[in-house]
């Protein structure tokens, strides 16, 4: 069981206005630094997990960030570096699984490995996977990441460290789903075994066991001298902070008592840089292809001359540098930013209708394709945003300004999110702002929200050579020829305009100077990847007297 009393008095001002330690000069030392043991890291994050149960509550940063340090997956991400950008692909490679092999289009056999332990020094087994997946598939249980596992219908311990997983279908995505860690995490059976509650107890095979946990206040974590992975973590230990607001999370990276943090906002980047210019950063694009829904069931978008209008007039160029400031990306109809395997070559994609420069030729063809279509003076239309998400705010000014050349009146439909929500399941609206529907990795996406059958499609897309990419691409397992088939499915988007691609934003990742070997998630949330890579040079300014049960 876990102590809730966490021993961190007053952590939360701690955090917000404590001042910073004395620093030593930052470090000088090159590409060959080696990484040093000890040390405490240091996470603020807005707010904690409700219960340490990871099927209960997996999915947000706030989850994320403990679990990750608790437990680990059958599989992980493939990720080369600590900067590399793993979510073109999301390639799985081995972790508790060291190998795998598939016997058929169906049925896959993973060999685990043999020099893995629990927290509590239990070992580790096939036993554990098959009892935690069992547990994720019981429709009595309701965890809301069941769908990653898809239509598995059996789970068998071959042998102790052997397991085979049965699917009823083929899977494009299966073995990038079970690398979805900690959403699927691998859990102790013996821990079930002897009664103990998983939404109170986190015993896990990962870099670091709990020592404390309170929802409200924080978490503290120390090194697990047994992990697998032989002279990791580095670390000593992590301590994490709930409960700050955005201006806390900003205050206590400068302050150097919290040691990254996910920006979403240039403004706020800035303030950070000024304050700390030796700060270490990166910006990359959210991975959301963020644009316009059209309702093509009903005038005016229903008549393609009117879509492909809208978007020859929509200046995505004059759009990243007004919205992100210049560091955001061009996304495609089917292929956000960040996809290069699937995307349309960008010689070829920049140099077409809609997405070329200069724009005068596009606006004079949207005029004319409106006039064909029966409004030579033009149309008036509602676009739906959330006001909750200020990306889809300036998005949505920026579009309708935009719209205007042509003669398109985008009233602005600013509201709560459950609101647009309802409209678009209802189909009472006309252009609705979204984060997709194509998002990576995209199966779900594409089955959900443009197969005709698609339980979320509710733009009214019923194209049978649509649908057939669809379900093509569901099942392809070799990589090579489903991103022939995604490449296929982008351009048939394009080409019938079935949706306004807009840009992605640029978000950034900031740590400090100490911090090394820091992989990043590029999710936007207060979490990192591979902690068991992390390590803290004392020489760069590094605070002294962090301890995993109080102070700094």
């Amino acid at each position: 069981m876990i102590d809730g009393a966490l021993g961190i008095t007053s952590a939360l001002a701690l955090l917000a206005c404590a001042p910073a330690s004395q620093e030593a000069p930052a470090s000088t030392t090159g590409q060959d630094e080696r990484p040093q043991l000890g040390g405490i890291m240091h996470l603020a994050v807005p707010s904690g997990p409700e219960t340490l149960d990871p099927y209960f509550t997996a999915g947000g940063g706030a989850v994320t960030s403990l679990q990750r340090l608790v437990y680990d997956g059958l599989l992980d991400y493939k990720q080369e570096g600590p900067e590399d950008d793993f979510r073109a692909s999301f390639t799985p490679t081995p972790w508790l699984a060291e190998k795998w092999s598939l016997e058929n289009p169906t049925s896959y056999l993973f060999s685990l490995r043999k020099d893995v332990q629990w927290h509590d020094g239990h070992p580790f087994s096939s036993a554990d996977v098959v009892f935690s997946y069992e547990r994720m598939l019981n429709p009595d249980n309701r965890f809301r990441n069941r769908g990653l596992l898809g239509d598995v219908q059996g789970i068998e311990a071959v042998d102790s460290h052997t397991v085979r997983l049965l699917r009823k279908e083929p899977s494009a995505e299966f073995l990038a789903n079970l690398a979805s860690s900690p959403a699927l995490a691998i859990l102790p059976k013996h821990v079930a075994d002897r009664g103990d509650d998983f939404k109170k107890t986190a015993i896990g095979t990962g870099p670091f066991k709990l020592h404390a946990f309170d929802s409200i206040k924080g978490a503290s974590l120390g090194k697990n001298q047994s992990y697998w992975q032989q002279g990791k973590p580095y670390l000593d230990g992590v301590r994490l902070f709930y409960g700050l607001d955005r201006s806390g999370l900003i205050a206590a990276l400068v302050a150097r008592n919290s040691d990254f943090y996910n920006v979403p906002d240039k403004g706020q980047f800035d303030t950070i840089k000024a304050a700390r210019p030796d700060m270490q950063y990166k910006p990359y694009h959210i991975e959301y292809n963020y644009g316009g829904r059209f309702n093509i069931t009903k005038p005016p978008f229903n008549d393609i001359r009117v879509r492909r209008a809208l978007n020859l007039a929509v200046d995505r160029q004059e759009m990243v540098q007004i919205v992100t400031f210049g560091l955001g990306g061009i996304n495609q109809p089917g292929a956000p930013s960040i996809v290069k395997d699937w995307a349309i070559p960008e010689p070829e994609f920049l140099a077409m209708p809609g997405w070329r420069q200069p724009k005068e030729p596009d606006l004079a063809e949207a005029k004319r394709l409106l006039s064909e279509a029966g409004y030579p003076n033009g149309l008036k239309t509602t676009l739906l945003f959330y006001t909750t998400n200020s990306s889809q705010r300036e998005l949505a000014e920026a579009l309708s300004g935009q719209l205007k050349r042509i003669g398109v009146d985008a009233v602005l439909g600013g509201t709560d999110e459950a609101v647009v929500r309802k409209a678009y399941i209802d189909g009472a609206y006309e252009i609705t702002l979204s984060g997709g529907p194509i998002s990576v990795p995209p199966d779900a996406g594409l089955r959900a929200d443009w197969h005709s059958k698609g339980g979320l499609n509710k733009s009214g897309v019923a194209d049978p050579v649509l649908d057939g990419l669809i379900e093509r691409q569901s099942v392809a397992l070799d990589p090579a020829e489903r991103n022939r088939i995604l490449l296929e499915i982008n351009r048939r988007v394009t080409d019938q305009h079935y949706f306004l691609a807009l840009v992605a934003g640029a978000y950034f990742t900031a740590w400090q100077p100490y911090v090394k070997d820091l992989y990043l998630n590029y999710a936007g949330q207060a979490w990192f990847r591979r902690p068991a890579e992390v390590w803290l040079d004392p020489s760069a300014g590094l605070p002294q007297g962090r301890t995993l049960e109080g102070g700094r």
